[in-house]
């Protein structure tokens, strides 16, 4: 499988010529997807994860202009590089596939989440439910990202 580096990355986004802001909110996302990558105790592949999170918003730019799917056209142009995993992950960041297939989170789930977690390129505190694709709570009474996440997938201390 091969998964671009994180140089690789960024020089992918530079290429692609993604706004400042679309740039910021990316790294967040990494950095929050990476972390839990780290924290939960799951078979991830954190260099999977990585490149996911970078680029999961890689057609973003474009798409402002085009009005297009850009979960669906970043999926497609990653492809197109050689980097079919990563372009099945970005094409999963706004709606999953399936949400909660398992027991263990997938590398999709974690940069999906991440995703959910950064408002811009600010880490939010909270989430409505019905940015995880379901709504629970009557009312989209917002619920902590920590319980959410740490009630599902949570095994270690660290989660």
């Amino acid at each position: 499988m091969r998964i671009p580096t994180r140089q690789e990355c960024y020089y992918i986004m530079y290429k692609m010529k993604m706004m400042d802001h679309i740039v910021a909110h990316s790294l967040q996302v990494c950095r929050v997807a990476t972390f839990l990558a780290d924290s939960l105790e799951a078979d991830l592949n954190p260099d999977l994860v990585q490149a996911a999170a970078l680029l999961h918003d890689i057609t973003k730019t474009r798409s402002i202009e085009t009005h297009e799917d850009h979960a669906q056209t970043g999926k497609q142009f990653l492809i197109s590089l050689g980097y079919p995993r990563v372009g099945d992950i970005v094409g999963q960041h706004v709606l999953l596939d399936e949400y909660f297939a398992s027991d263990s989170p997938t590398e999709a789930d974690v940069v999906n989440y991440a995703d959910k977690r950064v408002v811009h390129d600010k880490v939010a505190t909270r989430i409505y439910p019905d940015a995880l694709g379901e709504n629970k709570n009557p009312g989209g009474t917002p619920v902590s990202f920590l319980f959410f996440f740490s009630r599902r997938y949570g095994k270690s201390p660290r989660a």
